[in-house]
């Protein structure tokens, strides 16, 4: 997959990285906003999800923004 990068003006800075059982860095998202290439709808549907749930764990503010069924 090949990074789609956010416009330069935007302020909220993402990166979510994955990291193997030897701690070797597996992926890193690098502030994209969404991937380009085959299946690229499915993953980015997927990436767009796991970034929300990821922002809910991390932040309660946010949790009654967030509605249940877009994390369920």
């Amino acid at each position: 997959m090949k990074k789609v990068d956010r416009t330069p003006f935007v302020t909220i800075w993402t990166d979510l990285s994955v990291f193997d059982s030897n701690g070797e860095n597996t992926f890193s998202s690098d502030n994209a906003i969404s991937f380009a290439g085959s299946d690229s709808i499915a993953f980015n549907k997927k990436y767009h999800k796991l970034c929300l749930m990821m922002w809910w764990i991390a932040d309660l503010k946010i949790r009654e923004y967030i509605l249940d069924s877009v994390i369920n």
